[in-house]
């Protein structure tokens, strides 16, 4: 039944969004229940905060004329890498398995 398919799941409500139009290199907010929008804006290279214990979500988009760099802290991985390249309006969505990164 419907029902059914709820039981035993956690529904967390009142995150907050947090989007940033990037001026230079930055590491990623990581403040607990925000979901972040990066917004590339020049030769940027965005680092991931600790994948350890974070449940948020990070949207990142190229605005930039040539690729961006995204790196990992404590050599975690995003997908078995420690860093991706966005090209020019490309994006990704990022989310912890709570020891690396995950792209969804």
């Amino acid at each position: 039944s419907a029902s059914s398919l709820w039981k035993n799941k956690t529904i967390t409500t009142g995150n907050t969004r947090t989007i940033v139009t990037t001026s230079g290199n930055t590491t990623a907010g990581a403040a607990t229940n925000t979901d972040y929008v990066y917004l590339v804006a020049g030769n940027h290279t965005i680092t991931m905060p600790t994948a350890v214990s974070n449940t948020n979500r990070y949207t990142i988009k190229n605005g930039y004329s040539a690729n961006i760099t995204i790196n990992t802290t404590s050599s975690q991985t995003i997908d078995g890498t420690t860093s991706i390249q966005l090209g020019p309006d490309e994006s990704v969505d990022i989310i912890s398995n709570n020891t690396n990164w995950r792209i969804i």
